[in-house]
């Protein structure tokens, strides 16, 4: 960012002679930058969208298909040899990436996610930043000394790593990254959402939009909630989402016609059912700061989620949702009924919930922060 500037102009004045006059104005520096991302993540049109509306020339190259449309920013479909989301996806993709970056001489490359995009961005030139999502921290170095040895070799090729949780920061430090290197800030909601006015009465209605996998471990969901349906016969869960797991969650819940399974729906249609519904769980096992989880707390929800450090980041237990052990499926069906048991605490907490989100949520602010510093 430069400082404000004035520029002395001498202008004819009418009647032959000149005035002197001072023009002030703030000059943005304004960049062309290239995100590495998977286009088919809203998340993803979520960044790109937001650089696009603070002036930036955005382009985004990705070997997924893209999610809709868009007038926002360029998209780069680089395609693949391997459908499969593995290694050996990307790693025959790094030229026509590298072809690209020559070609569009981006002010900033930012990666996302540091087993894919993040390595690919490793063999480009020039000023870069890294996001991490979370699993790609969490979950993906322990499935071998291969893919541990190889994050390690990514995240020290970056100029700025931006994680979306305070602990991340001190797991990367773990990783050999000083501080000054790290930036913290949630992913967070866009303004349309921040301001959804709130609707505080809602029938006892369950939903959940986590991806059906395993790490979001949906089935702990569907065997608490029939539990706690045999006491509550009235309420309903309506899980919004697909995933690898979808089969064996629609077997799981064949007969129950209290559960409804949509698969994935559209933003509009999210958000509708958000703010129609009281509660909101999750279970997984592992997470940054869930995006799922801020907008359920900014539609209304009550948050019933797992006790990992990422949620407690947001959920203090029994004072703005309730938090039970992972994979503890009787534990969640005690925490569905204690919150439909104190309509008292649901209505303060979606309260307290909103003004959290307010002041701790602003997506826009936080990317022009970032940006800034470059």
């Amino acid at each position: 960012m430069l400082n404000f500037l004035k520029i002395p102009l001498r202008l004819p004045f009418i009647k032959g002679g000149f005035i002197d006059i001072k023009i002030k104005w703030s000059a943005i520096i304004l960049m062309r930058i290239l995100l590495l991302a998977d286009i088919s993540s809203y998340h993803t049109y979520l960044f790109a969208e937001t650089l696009s509306e603070q002036g930036h020339e955005v382009h985004v190259a990705s070997a997924e298909p893209p999610l809709r449309p868009t007038n926002s920013f360029e998209i780069h479909r680089v395609r693949p040899l391997v459908e499969k989301k593995n290694f050996f996806r990307y790693l025959p993709l790094i030229p026509q990436f590298r072809k690209l970056a020559g070609e569009l001489y981006p002010d900033v490359t930012h990666a996302h996610f540091i087993s894919n995009y993040g390595f690919i961005a490793r063999f480009i030139q020039g000023k870069k930043i890294l996001s991490v999502w979370g699993s790609d921290l969490l979950v993906v170095p322990s499935k071998s000394v291969i893919h541990r040895r190889l994050t390690a070799w990514i995240l020290k090729g970056f100029d700025l790593i931006h994680v979306d949780a305070i602990f991340m920061k001190g797991i990367l430090n773990g990783w050999g990254i000083p501080g000054e290197k790290i930036r913290i800030f949630p992913f967070g909601l866009k303004k349309g959402i921040r301001d959804l006015p709130l609707t505080i009465q809602k029938r006892n209605l369950f939903i959940t939009h986590r991806r059906l996998d395993s790490d979001m471990d949906p089935l702990t969901v569907v065997r608490a909630f029939k539990q706690f349906h045999k006491s509550y016969p009235d309420v309903e869960l309506v899980m919004m989402s697909d995933g690898e797991m979808r089969q064996e969650i629609e077997r799981a819940i064949a007969k129950d016609t209290f559960i409804r399974l949509t698969g994935r729906v559209s933003r509009e249609t999210l958000i509708k059912n958000l703010t129609n519904s009281r509660f909101y769980v999750s279970a997984s096992f592992t997470d940054s700061t869930s995006v799922s989880l801020l907008e359920a707390m900014a539609t209304g929800c009550f948050p019933i989620v797992t006790d990992i450090p990422g949620n407690r980041e947001w959920i203090i237990h029994a004072k703005n949702g309730l938090l039970f052990k992972p994979g503890n499926a009787d534990e969640l069906v005690e925490r569905m009924i204690s919150a439909v048991s104190h309509p008292e605490l649901v209505d303060e907490a979606i309260m307290y919930n909103k003004s959290v989100i307010q002041k701790r949520a602003n997506f826009e602010e936080n990317v022009r922060k970032l940006y800034e510093e470059l």
